[in-house]
């Protein structure tokens, strides 16, 4: 592939860390592999005091999302101060032709702004890269939706183009937002990749269930819990394991998951760090993800990468990344019922491995093609 235009990629770093924050590192390895890359990482989100995961601010580095050997800094922040400066003279000094900006909270957003009027200073064009429309939390409170559809409607107007996930999210963000003026194209999620670990013997003819992922009312591991007790009446071969990072103090699945026999259900309330994601999955037999909404799933495609059989809901969004999996097996949103009958319906499919649709090769190629 020609090398193309220069590309200075801006998301979270891993102080704050999170799905964005690896994605942002995966994004900039791929690009770089075909044009000119430099990354702006932002490294105080926002205030301690309203970010969930509050507890891990900090314990994490560059390194530990994998950023690669290209020129970068992590100096954004939400008060900005210094870094602001250092942020600016940064873009100055690499002078892309293309900013990526990784959308998906709007605690980033009048940071963007500022950074859209310096990119149209210096003649920079800019990419909006949308992995949310507006945030679940946010989208609840009426005066910081207002702000960010506001903020939107002028950040999309400073934007050449916008990259989404599927095409459900090009007609939802669509409606959330007011860039009607912005030209979307969908770009499908590139696979994570999982650390090499040593996997255990398998117990007997034990299947192993797991959901890993925030854990947040919209994720569905009420229907979860609620099917995995349905199914433990005349099926006792199989484990459950609910692992991720409480949000929002939500543990109702989690304390009547406890309740269930402790031989067959295991919970893991915090944030893992890379091998021990790497070990979960390399423990596990099905992956369950019963997402009451959804626009793309980190955890979804780790599962993929991994080739693991997958059961989730029939959201348009995930439907439409995961098409073309051989492994999946879908169930009604919110329907504790139907994600019981799809978990036995996938049953059968453990011990094969799924190829995965998706490559970073192709993430990257959609970019250039967009850029040129």
């Amino acid at each position: 592939m020609v090398r193309s235009k220069s590309v200075l990629v801006i998301g979270p770093g891993a102080r704050f860390i999170s799905g964005i924050s690896y994605y942002t590192a995966a994004l900039s390895k791929a690009l770089s592999q075909h044009t000119d890359v430099s990354i702006l990482l932002i490294r105080k989100l926002c205030p301690k005091i309203i970010y969930p995961g509050r507890d891990r601010i900090g314990k994490y580095s560059s390194k530990d999302i994998g950023i690669p050997e290209v020129p970068f800094q992590e100096s954004l922040d939400w008060y900005w101060g210094l870094g602001i400066f250092k942020s600016i003279k940064f873009i100055k000094r690499q002078k892309p032709d293309y900013i990526i900006l990784q959308w998906w909270t709007g605690t980033v957003l009048h940071t963007y702004l500022l950074i859209a009027l310096i990119a149209k200073l210096l003649r920079i064009k800019i990419i909006l890269e949308f992995h949310e429309s507006i945030e679940v939390s946010e989208k609840k409170i009426l005066p910081v939706k207002w702000y960010i559809q506001a903020g939107m409607w002028m950040l999309s107007r400073a934007s050449t183009s916008g990259v989404v996930h599927s095409k459900h999210d090009q007609h939802r963000i669509g409606e959330d937002l007011p860039i009607k003026n912005l030209p979307l194209t969908v770009i499908h999620h590139g696979p994570y990749e999982l650390a090499q670990v040593e996997v255990t013997k398998k117990p007997s003819d034990l299947i192993r269930l797991t959901y890993f992922g925030v854990i947040r009312p919209y994720k569905g591991t009420d229907e979860l819990v609620d099917a995995f007790a349905q199914l433990l009446e005349t099926n006792q071969k199989i484990h459950l394991t609910i692992a991720g990072e409480v949000w929002q103090n939500y543990s109702d699945a989690l304390e009547r998951a406890k309740r269930l026999p402790s031989e067959h259900v295991r919970v893991i309330p915090k944030y893992l760090d890379d091998e021990d994601v790497a070990t979960l999955f390399a423990n596990t037999d099905i992956i369950v993800l019963p997402y009451r909404r959804s626009s793309a799933s980190g955890p979804l495609h780790l599962a993929m990468a991994a080739g693991l059989p997958i059961v989730t809901t029939n959201i348009p969004a995930l439907v439409e990344v995961t098409q073309e999996y051989g492994g999946v097996r879908y169930a009604e949103p919110e329907n504790s019922d139907s994600l019981a009958q799809s978990i036995e319906e996938a049953l059968p499919l453990v011990g094969t491995q799924y190829e995965d649709p998706h490559s970073w090769e192709n993430v990257s190629r959609r970019f250039l093609e967009i850029m040129n």
